[in-house]
């Protein structure tokens, strides 16, 4: 029965990978048929938008802003990214409290970081949900991101964009980010999608993007317990047919994708601790 039972999960996970696979050579396609567009007028190489006034933190997105192209784009995932939260932790260790994160390399993509975490909560679903999606929609203090715009779309959608710099121990970098978030209410689980893309303006890396897809998963435990599970992708995407220094790209795929990760666990240890003990207000990042 083990042996069976192994063969079964090693099954399920190269559906799930090859899945993946197809999903982003996909993507790749979608974003070089809109890449000279974004690239001639957003706000990829100057940090300005194309607005009537001066924005303020939740305002729309104007039809002559090109970052909408890839929001779309973005959105367009989720979907299947949603069908996905059905297996995609089918395959993963799965440690009983706290996270565990690791690197592996993938022929297609490259060099890959996987975050996956548990914690059982004292808490309904809807309790842990709210308390989650407010927090990831929460402006924040953080010295390093300041946002363009956030666009919300009803109340389980959200999209956005910002600056961030990304502090390595080796250099800083200046990068501009899009984000969609959508959440999903069903009878047994709550799941929250979140995508984001980092974009480098600084020249010889703009064919980089720095790219994040997370899946937290709420599942009912009893009528007044629930269990959390997150598992986050990190990866970078390369534009076809794109060249740069060696020494550029090894920045960005080690330096850059690690700190990344690191700041994104830490917000992961700190939702954590928010729902097991319950408090609501945001941690400045």
């Amino acid at each position: 029965m083990a042996a069976l039972d192994e063969f079964r999960k090693r099954r399920i996970a190269e559906t799930v990978n090859q899945k993946l696979k197809f999903f982003h050579a996909d993507i790749a396609k979608l974003s070089r048929a809109v890449l000279g567009v974004i690239q001639q007028e957003s706000a990829l190489s100057e940090k300005k938008f194309v607005f009537a006034s001066p924005p303020t933190a939740r305002t729309a997105l104007a039809n002559k802003d090109n970052s909408l192209v890839l929001i779309e784009q973005l959105a367009q995932c989720v979907p299947y990214l949603h069908t996905l939260s059905e297996t995609v932790f089918s395959n993963k260790d799965i440690p009983s409290f706290g996270c565990r994160m690791e690197s592996s390399v993938d022929i297609s993509r490259g060099r890959i970081i996987e975050l996956v975490a548990r914690v059982p909560v004292e808490n309904s679903m809807k309790q842990v949900s709210d308390v989650l999606w407010g927090d990831i929609n929460n402006i924040g203090h953080s010295p390093d991101i300041s946002y363009r715009w956030i666009n919300e779309r009803g109340p389980d959608a959200v999209a956005k964009s910002f600056d961030l710099t990304v502090r390595c121990p080796s250099g800083t970098t200046a990068t501009h980010g899009l984000q969609y978030l959508h959440r999903f209410e069903e009878k047994e689980r709550i799941v929250h999608i979140r995508q984001s893309k980092l974009f480098f303006p600084s020249k010889g890396l703009e064919g980089l993007r720095l790219c994040s897809h997370a899946w937290t998963v709420i599942s009912k435990t009893t009528t007044e317990k629930c269990e959390v599970k997150f598992y986050l992708q990190l990866f970078v995407e390369r534009q076809e047919g794109f060249s740069a220094v060696e020494k550029d790209i090894k920045f960005i795929q080690e330096d850059v994708l690690d700190t990344w990760a690191m700041k994104l666990r830490s917000h992961w240890q700190w939702q954590q601790e928010l729902v097991t003990v319950n408090t609501a207000p945001a941690a400045p990042r």
